[in-house]
């Protein structure tokens, strides 16, 4: 290959690898602790044991297996979260990603601490004082920060900025309980604008977390 065609199909493979990931991608839910007031058959009804999501340009949309938030769609164009307790239910809910300040915390970055699908995975440990989450993470499935700059419930403006990138394990530990979500299936795949498009509903309600 001459060196100025090897250089422009080097510009572009460059370029499109580092554009943010859009795919779905697939995760199981388990609860290695539970001291909670649920039964473990319970606690897998409400929260769920898998989840599927999808994501493209600062937009993302999860489907889970439980009684509780079955369905969310975030769009960052108007800071706002939608959910569905029931995915069938036509009463959809929302509340606004920027309403509340984050709360204080700490942070640790370790570097290559393991593999996940393949993926070289950095490790993002945060404590608040609600407990700790561990999140860990490949520089390879990215994500911009810009996107998420009003996303301020929860941190996930500066988590997000920490990683640039979504996460293919969290883990999460609490007094009464702790939850690992763990990466399952990654896709890379162009998804359509209307994946992302607000669900036909007759009820719309805002909520306050």
């Amino acid at each position: 290959m001459k060196p100025k065609l090897f250089l422009i199909v080097f510009l572009i493979a460059t370029a499109l690898y580092s554009q943010d990931f859009e795919g779905v991608v697939t995760y199981k839910v388990e609860y290695p602790k539970n001291n909670s007031s649920l039964t473990e058959q319970e606690l897998k009804k409400e929260l769920g044991t898998a989840v599927t999501t999808y994501f493209k340009n600062g937009f993302y949309k999860e489907h889970t297996n439980s009684k509780f938030m079955s369905y969310q769609l975030f769009r960052h164009t108007d800071s706002l979260i939608y959910y569905k307790n029931d995915s069938k239910s036509d009463t959809l809910l929302f509340y606004r990603a920027d309403t509340k300040t984050g709360e204080e915390f700490s942070y640790e970055i370790e570097k290559k601490t393991d593999t996940i699908l393949g993926y070289i995975c950095d490790k993002l440990s945060i404590k608040d004082k609600y407990g700790t989450k561990t999140y860990y993470y490949s520089s390879k499935l990215s994500l911009d920060p810009n996107y998420y700059k009003s996303f301020t419930i929860s941190n996930k403006d500066k988590v997000v900025m920490l990683m640039q990138a979504i996460y293919l394990r969290l883990e999460m530990s609490y007094s009464a309980l702790s939850i690992d979500i763990i990466a399952t299936d990654i896709k890379r795949k162009k998804l359509k604008k209307s994946t992302f498009r607000i669900p036909k509903h007759r009820v719309l309600i805002e909520s306050k977390l």
